[in-house]
């Protein structure tokens, strides 16, 4: 998340979009707190030696989550680690995909944009 966080423009419009199918182990990743960790590790704290850039700023912080819906994306087809012939053999469609999975999507936080407002909107990253 870090390193999306520095490829975003510095604007409260711009957003990171990861989707995750629903079941084991893709919610033991728990995304969001994911970014809730990065953003304490982060915490304004870090500006001490008046250093102050996005990257070290609370970087995101995640804004809603939505179900996802492939139709939105022209083209999408879901590539699966193990391969097509994994998924034949144990019955597994396109639907068990998408089924269930969600799109958490993650915006800047106030904190890093002020920053980048501080900073003139210099480059985000050191």
């Amino acid at each position: 998340l870090a390193s999306a966080a520095e490829c975003l423009e510095p604007l409260p419009e711009c957003e990171v979009h990861i989707t995750i199918k629903s079941g084991e182990p893709y919610t033991s990743w728990k995304v969001e707190q994911l970014a809730k960790q990065l953003a304490a590790d982060r915490a304004p704290s870090a500006f001490a030696n008046g250093s102050r850039s996005i990257a070290m700023a609370p970087s995101l912080r995640c804004d809603r989550v939505v179900p996802f819906n492939a139709s939105r994306y022209p083209g999408y087809s879901h590539r699966r680690t193990r391969g097509d012939a994994y998924a034949e053999a144990r019955g597994l469609g396109e639907e068990n995909v998408v089924a269930g999975a969600k799109t958490y999507v993650f915006k800047l936080t106030k904190a890093a944009l002020q920053v980048a407002a501080e900073s003139g909107a210099e480059a985000i990253s050191e």
